[in-house]
């Protein structure tokens, strides 16, 4: 307990202070011996410090939280990348994203008091000992980052990062062929060395496969897609099922759905099943409810045949 802290009831409208200590001289920027943390970022930190105390007044709280912020500095140039790894997500090979590539962007920054000067740049494939030696290829001026990756602006060798300056580097990732595409791109520098993670996949298109339910329990994927229930006793309901299912290498999405609507022929959940903007997954399917609740005919009144569409576009 700190020894400067009231011991007794405080009067009404007396103050006391006590001292709080911001201890640095264990911790380190960079990854050292006895580093607290291992790495200690430059940048603003914050806690609370809690006061017990017994209030006297009821509903009155007994913790007063003290809210402590301070500032770490480095006194040298200090590199930090936002995000450590860029994920362009994927792309479907043949497609016009895949012709022009998939943009994205990092940020390099100086967090230090000094300047900060870079003395290197080159990328790798692979960063895991245990896959071999790790072998860096210089970036060239054209920009390239390895197989899929590309900059169209880099920062060259003794380029200057003023203190507290930010870069934003452009990205781009093109595939012509399917796969998981990444690379590695480190970046060194007089404030440490630091790399970026950059990840991609390239796909085939989505294949749509569309079929009904059969009274067998089987499906019909017969075209043009009809699904035919027959008689329907008057006063009861019978439900089908349309299947949507996704062959093809990547994610298939339902841009457009109109269920039927009609009294006794309507899809009762239009808002959830085969709905747009709906994702299926490669090798999945997704299932659309149709019914027909057939209403009473009454005396003397004739049969009669019900007909409605479910209108479904994908991509």
């Amino acid at each position: 307990m700190n020894s400067t802290l009231p011991t007794g009831p405080l009067a009404q409208g007396a103050t006391f202070s006590f001292p709080v200590t911001w201890n640095l001289t264990q911790a380190s920027i960079n990854f050292a011996q006895n580093a607290s943390f291992g790495k200690e970022l430059p940048g603003v930190a914050s806690t609370n410090l809690d006061i017990y105390t017994t209030n006297s007044v009821a509903k009155y709280s007994n913790i007063l939280p003290v809210s402590l912020t301070g500032n770490t500095v480095s006194q040298t140039a200090f590199l930090t990348i936002s995000p450590p790894e860029v994920d362009f997500g994927g792309v479907v090979v043949g497609s016009q994203a895949a012709v022009s590539g998939l943009s994205a962007a990092m940020i390099i920054s100086n967090l230090g008091a000094e300047n900060l000067t870079f003395s290197g740049l080159a990328w790798t494939g692979s960063i895991n000992p245990a896959e071999g030696p790790i072998v860096w290829t210089n970036i060239s001026s054209n920009g390239f980052l390895g197989s899929g990756f590309s900059s169209s602006s880099l920062p060259k060798v003794g380029d200057m990062l003023a203190t507290g300056a930010s870069i934003s580097i452009p990205l781009n990732f093109i595939a012509s062929q399917t796969g998981s595409y990444s690379t590695f791109v480190e970046f060194w520098t007089t404030g440490g060395n630091e790399y970026v993670l950059l990840t991609g996949s390239a796909s085939t298109a989505p294949v749509a496969n569309i079929s009904v339910s059969t009274v067998e329990g089987g499906w019909d994927y017969s075209e043009p897609v009809l699904m035919d229930f027959g008689n329907v006793l008057a006063g009861t309901t019978v439900s089908e099922s349309i299947r949507i299912c996704n062959s093809g290498g990547s994610a298939l999405t339902i841009t457009k759905s109109k269920p039927p609507i009609d009294t006794e022929l309507l899809a009762p959940n239009a808002a959830v099943d085969l709905h747009e903007a709906q994702t299926i997954d490669v090798n999945s399917c997704a299932l659309g409810q149709v019914s027909i609740e057939a209403a009473p005919l009454g005396i003397n009144r004739l049969d009669h045949t019900v007909s409605d569409v479910w209108i479904l576009n994908t991509e």
